[in-house]
């Protein structure tokens, strides 16, 4: 019967040691986590090869893979909403440009991003399909983008 109570008031102790050691961290660290998620805004997403993770931060978008590691892949503008291409080629994304939301692909081959869209609305990628295209938002209608539309324009820049 001890060997029960002991249990019992073993895990007790543990717990409430634990949850005060958890609550004085929070306090020390609490003053870190508004500048964390500052930084930090969009939620990492992973590549779908799984060789890559990217995720928005002080208007940047960043990419990590393990050739590479960290860099910022697009910069300059308030860029948002990172979606990978299906065969995780290629990154779609929104950037208030010249007044507008706008979408732009970048190759993750070549570095090079293309603007997709220059409507006066917010526009934004939403999807893409199986086949490789692009799906944007705009306005509440929903644009598709072939996949050779998406290279020609990365081609040529």
């Amino acid at each position: 019967m001890t060997e029960f109570w002991d249990n019992i008031f073993g895990n007790i102790v543990g717990d409430a040691l634990f949850g005060l050691i958890a609550f004085v961290l929070g306090i020390l660290f609490s003053r870190y986590r508004e500048k964390v998620a500052s930084i930090t805004k969009g939620k990492p997403t992973i590549s779908p090869d799984g060789e890559k993770v990217v995720y928005e931060a002080n208007g940047d978008i960043h990419i990590t893979d393990s050739d590479k590691g960290l860099h910022s892949l697009v910069g300059g503008h308030n860029n948002r909403f990172p979606l990978w291409s299906k065969d995780s080629k290629y990154l779609a994304f929104s950037s208030f440009y010249n007044k507008s939301w706008d979408v732009f692909v970048v190759s993750l081959k070549t570095g090079k991003a293309v603007r997709m869209t220059t409507a006066p609305g917010p526009e934004r990628p939403v999807g893409w399909s199986d086949n490789g295209e692009l799906l944007i938002s705009m306005g509440g209608a929903v644009l598709t983008v072939s996949r050779e539309e998406v290279e020609k324009r990365i081609q040529n820049g």
